[in-house]
């Protein structure tokens, strides 16, 4: 039997490693149990976030292999997105057997019919989570951990209005399995992500950022997350001068960043384009300065950015 990789997106957050590890955890029990080989492989295609390297360095979980192409005879699973922009290049053309996401549906095309399961949660983690459980699973204190790690960065530890009632249970419930505290562990976690230490502009880039679409518009959007003004602030500090450079790399119009402050439940936006002061002055109607905008209440990437800012562009383009 081939080999089935399980990869997130690109510039992979910690949900797309930990649901790519712990969807190919529950495929190949599944598989030990029907008595056939284990091919389900996690994979990369990104460095790992700062706060996914801490915790599989904690758990002993081994890392997923960094891959810039599927390998030949290989199946797919896509999970924590479904948009090409966001995935493996080629992908339209690729084997892809399944997709597991918790985002809008994009514009994949796939060779053939798959299992395709998208459900409005916070954390991809937690639909796996509910896998798990309708296979009569429980994973293991690694697994459990790295999941529950997943939730509550995708959550904002369910402060995020991406989160909903599913997502905290199976957090409670996999706290449990992990041995964790959620409040100690949101808070190492946070912190080991926000740590700068050895890290260049770049690296803080790349740490979440996704492509996104609509009409003829392409823009990028990343986001860092942080407990405290000071590491907020270093990182715009760090992050700030490289947006033109990662735009013109990435090949984009418009790059959009959110340094979001966990505390304060807000963000500072920072942005790059010719258009883009003026798409931040209408999806949000703040005034930026210098480059920046402040945005009360804004956590959420998913809910709370990306449709102000395709609004604007649609509105734009007219």
């Amino acid at each position: 039997m081939s080999s089935i990789i399980v990869v997130g997106h690109k510039n992979p957050d910690n949900d797309a490693i930990s649901a790519a590890v712990g969807y190919a955890y529950l495929k190949n029990e599944l598989a030990r149990r029907a008595g056939e080989e284990a091919v389900f492989e996690p994979v990369r295609l990104g460095p790992l976030p700062p706060e996914t390297e801490w915790i599989m360095g904690e758990r002993g979980i081994e890392q997923p292999c960094l891959i810039e192409s599927v390998p030949e005879g290989a199946k797919v699973i896509l999970v924590d997105h479904n948009e090409p922009d966001q995935s493996i290049p080629g992908v339209e053309e690729l084997p892809v057997v399944e997709v597991v996401d918790h985002h809008r549906i994009g514009n994949l095309e796939t060779t053939g019919p798959v299992y395709f399961r998208n459900v409005p949660v916070g954390c991809t983690a937690t639909i796996l989570y509910q896998m798990y459980g309708e296979q009569g699973m429980t994973p293991s204190k690694e697994i459990a951990g790295l999941l529950l790690s997943a939730i509550l960065s995708d959550t904002l530890m369910f402060r995020s209005p991406t989160s909903t009632p599913q997502d905290e249970a199976a957090a409670q419930e996999l706290a449990v399995l992990a041995g964790e505290d959620i409040p100690t562990y949101a808070e190492q976690m946070f912190e080991a992500g926000a740590d700068l230490t050895g890290r260049d502009a770049e690296d803080v880039f790349c740490s979440d950022f996704k492509v996104f679409s609509r009409g003829d518009a392409k823009f990028g959007v990343g986001q860092s997350i942080y407990m405290t003004d000071k590491s907020r602030a270093a990182a715009e500090e760090l992050v700030g001068p490289f947006l033109p450079e990662a735009s013109r790399r990435e090949g984009l119009p418009m790059i959009f960043y959110m340094f979001t402050d966990m505390k304060t439940q807000s963000t500072d936006l920072m942005y790059c384009g010719s258009i883009a002061e003026q798409i931040v002055r209408e999806a949000f109607h703040v005034e930026p300065k210098d480059g920046k905008a402040w945005l009360p209440g804004v956590v959420s990437r998913k809910k709370q950015l990306i449709p102000p800012l395709l609004a604007a562009l649609q509105a734009h383009q007219k």
